[in-house]
């Protein structure tokens, strides 16, 4: 295997580009029938659309469309309806693509569309000009800056960026445009060290292409694929040596107790792709989905670690931890179906090339002895039931891929009840783990991890459950009733049935409809964040940093900061994707009470008594637990309305960053069991510093969060360039005067930064106008039912400094 930097790596097919050329030429032939290319949209994605751009048309496949196998059979529609006679194309090498969530070009009105067109003929004709000659005619120079204004123009669309833009003219023209993003940009400064100016517009784009042309010979295309796979990958060179060569590789997964079956079906799927493939890549190829791979390949790193002693592993984030063990990764969420690109290490794959693995199949095939299903568990022939007392050992403190046996015989020699259970047991055979009384409940998936001998029934943790499952849940199921433990619980090892089996995973929210397993999100990027929240791509950086180093993070600011709208942002952005599953929100108030938040009790169904229920960070922090290979987010609105230590009780030291896992595990005062914080949890809380009601976080607290302020984004690049597009000269008068108010509030000895009024109450959305209303109504809104209130509390015994400034605010509306 060569790694993706090596001159190897990135030849490229490139048999995309004649492919690409032609689509653009012939669409052309539809500038005044947009109604064919809206016809083939609708055969493509099965949706109509009023109008059709050139741009949006190809983003069709190269960002709406991400997997490979659909891209592909679009091309061939459309080549098909395009009556274009050539090959399919064989690979998308160098391409980047458009984020899905925002892939379109157009918003469907006539003249963003018509403008789109005017761009992409502009583009055509800019391309055909003789730059070999020194003499430019009037016809050339026209072309050129109806080149420039029609970029400028396009520019100034609220979803298209120089990123986006410059993409959609590669598509075309791949020979002739280059697409300026961050991969890009990071490649031409370290190899070619050219800088790009923050702010592109046409004319220097086109100077920008000029200065290009002069210091390589290389087309757009093949740099683009460059960029892509330059050599920015995890770990970097210097970091890369964990000292375990290939000889020690073929020991570590030739022995049982580390490396599993599954694990060695994903290495050896991996290893069939030197290349590089996302483990969503790997799901659609082989069949098995993408969280078979997120979960094998990083707890056998783990295990690796732990055995070898790797105490220092450099990684892309604490989501991806263990991955780096085994390979080496990159993130690719802008251009493939996946988040991170992964290849395995030049000494896994020596080690793997000297195993005999054909028994091992990588294509899931449901007549093949050992089946695949949706869940990506391998299904073995028996289900057990597994009784563990408190007293002696928990389930819930082994750790996942942990392993623990049991004795076959009890303490005086003589075999266990159901002995018969103990021999028939095998090596892949599923467990349903029971802890129990006191805690009475199903808490985990476990898995006979050998052959059992005469002695030792050997099996480790699979799974925590989502939602442990109660034993009164359990007898008084009517599809449980036949279980052999209810006829009996004298024992430690009792058989399921597939049927009970089922019917409990489905209980404890593992079934294969669950929505985890099956998720399939629209990416969500670094890009897609920093188009929708105005912070700079370095206060990203940081903030992002602090939360995966802090696991706890408050995000505190003035009024109007956008806190709310950046945390869940955030939590897409670090998970690659949006899903609001991976995400509980909640608000404290004043009467939020430990009872709701970590165990209470709660009156029964049928009003006779009181039970023990766990509260929403418990039920959420289990959920976590369940699957440790994914991030979650607990987000707290207005964290400091509450009583945070009496909210938090015994939980304050587990949330810290050094006190995560189940060795810091505590016991819960209410329901008696013991209780940890995974690593994989973060917590995001917002709190307003302009609140005079609220109390102060205490110190307790404080030392476990870090705390990043949100300031008004009054002056921000992309705030100024959203409200000229807005056209409304009041509203950006209200804007100029809240500038200099916020200065005399930041000097304020009684007030400062803290109490400065944000940008938000400027974003104004559109769709939630009435349809009488303008923009300018809006503004005399905003100023006399937002501004003018928050300034009379802010100068509450001060009424000629209230006068002044609100008569300067109604002075810009009027």
């Amino acid at each position: 295997m060569t790694e993706m930097s090596d001159e190897a790596g990135q030849q490229g097919k490139f048999t995309w580009v004649q492919v690409y050329e032609a689509i653009a030429t012939k669409l052309l032939d539809y500038r005044d029938n947009h109604g064919v290319l809206v016809d083939i949209a609708e055969q493509v994605l099965g949706e109509r659309f009023d109008d059709m751009d050139p741009f949006t048309f190809f983003s069709m496949f190269n960002g709406k469309l991400q997997r490979e196998d659909k891209r592909i059979e679009a091309i061939k529609i459309i080549l098909a309806r395009f009556d274009l006679n050539m090959p399919l194309p064989e690979d998308f090498d160098g391409i980047p693509v458009t984020s899905p969530q925002h892939w379109k070009f157009a918003d469907g009105k006539s003249d963003i569309v018509d403008q789109n067109w005017e761009m992409f003929e502009a583009a055509l004709r800019c391309v055909d000009i003789d730059k070999d000659d020194d003499v430019e005619d009037d016809q050339d120079t026209a072309d050129l800056q109806d080149f420039i204004a029609a970029f400028d123009r396009m520019l100034a669309h609220d979803n298209v960026s120089v990123s986006k833009l410059t993409t959609g003219l590669f598509w075309m023209r791949p020979e002739e445009y280059l697409p300026i993003d961050n991969d890009l940009e990071k490649y031409l400064r370290v190899e070619l060290q050219i800088e790009l100016v923050q702010s592109v517009d046409g004319e220097g784009y086109l100077e920008f292409l000029g200065e290009l042309g002069d210091l390589t010979s290389k087309t757009p295309y093949r740099l683009s694929l460059e960029a892509q796979q330059s050599d920015y990958w995890y770990p970097p060179r210097s970091k890369r040596n964990t000292g375990i060569g290939a000889e020690k590789w073929k020991q570590l997964l030739s022995d049982s107790t580390i490396t599993t079956t599954n694990n060695l079906i994903a290495l050896k799927c991996l290893a069939e792709n030197p290349q590089g493939m996302t483990c969503a890549e790997l799901g659609d190829r082989y069949g098995r989905g993408m969280h078979f791979y997120l979960s094998n390949i990083p707890t056998l790193g783990e295990k690796v670690a732990k055995k070898v002693g790797l105490v220092s592993i450099h990684q892309p984030s604490n989501s991806y931890e263990y991955w780096t063990v085994i390979c080496l990764g990159r993130d690719v969420a802008k251009y493939r179906h996946g988040v991170y690109e992964w290849t395995l290490r030049p000494e896994v794959v020596e080690a793997l090339n000297d195993m005999d693995l054909s028994s091992y199949p990588t294509y899931s095939d449901k007549q093949e002895a050992m089946k695949m299903d949706d869940s990506d568990t391998v299904r073995p022939a028996n289900y057990w039931w597994l009784v563990a007392s408190p007293k002696q050992w928990r389930i819930s403190t082994l750790k996942v891929g942990e392993e623990q046996n049991y004795t076959v015989n009890n303490e005086a020699g003589h075999p266990r009840r159901i002995a018969k259970n103990f021999r028939d047991a095998k090596k892949g055979d599923l467990i349903v783990g029971y802890e129990a009384s006191p805690t009475k409940k199903a808490l985990a998936l476990l898995e006979v991890s050998r052959e059992p001998d005469e002695k030792l029934l050997y099996f480790k943790k699979v799974k925590d459950f989502e939602e442990p499952v109660a034993f009164e849940d359990i007898s008084s199921n009517p599809d449980l009733s036949g279980m052999q433990f209810l006829q009996n619980m004298n024992g430690s090892l009792f058989a399921l049935s597939k049927d009970e089996f089922d019917t409990i995973m489905e209980m404890a929210n593992e079934s294969e409809s669950s929505p985890i397993s099956q998720v399939e999100a629209e990416p969500y990027t670094d890009d897609d964040l920093l188009g929708d929240v105005f912070l700079s791509s370095s206060n990203l950086d940081e903030l992002k940093e602090l939360l995966h180093r802090k696991k706890n993070v408050i995000l505190q600011g003035a009024p109007g900061t956008g806190k709310t709208f950046t945390a869940k942002r955030l939590a897409w952005d670090i998970l690659g994707h949006k899903d609001n599953g991976h995400i509980e929100f909640v608000q404290f108030h004043q009467n939020t009470s430990y009872d709701e938040f970590v165990y209470g009790y709660r009156p029964t169904e049928d009003g006779q008594g009181f039970e023990k229920v766990p509260g929403v960070f418990v039920q959420f922090v289990r959920k976590a637990i369940a699957h440790p290979d994914q991030p979650y987010f607990f987000i707290i609105d207005e964290i400091n309305r509450a009583n945070i230590s009496k909210v938090f009780g015994e939980l304050l030291m587990t949330i810290e960053a050094d006190h995560r896992g189940t060795d810091e595990s505590v016991t819960l005062t209410v329901s008696q069991e013991p209780f940890y914080v995974p690593e994989n949890l973060y917590i995001i809380g917002m709190m307003n510093t302009a609140d005079r009601g609220l109390a102060l976080i205490d110190y307790a607290l404080r030392r476990r969060f870090a705390f990043f302020t949100m300031k008004p984004a009054l002056d921000n690049e992309r705030f100024k360039k959203q409200l000229a597009k807005r056209n409304d000269s009041r509203l950006s008068a209200v804007v100029e005067a809240v500038r200099s108010l916020n200065r005399d509030i930041a000097k304020d000895d009684a007030l400062g930064e803290g109490f400065c009024i944000g940008h938000s109450y400027f974003c104004v959305n559109d769709n939630k106008m009435d349809d009488d209303d303008t923009t300018s109504n809006v503004a005399e809104s905003i100023v006399k039912y937002e501004l003018i209130p928050l300034i009379q509390e802010y100068w509450f015994d001060d009424t000629d400094k209230v006068e002044k400034e609100c008569n300067t605010l109604l002075k810009c509306v009027e």
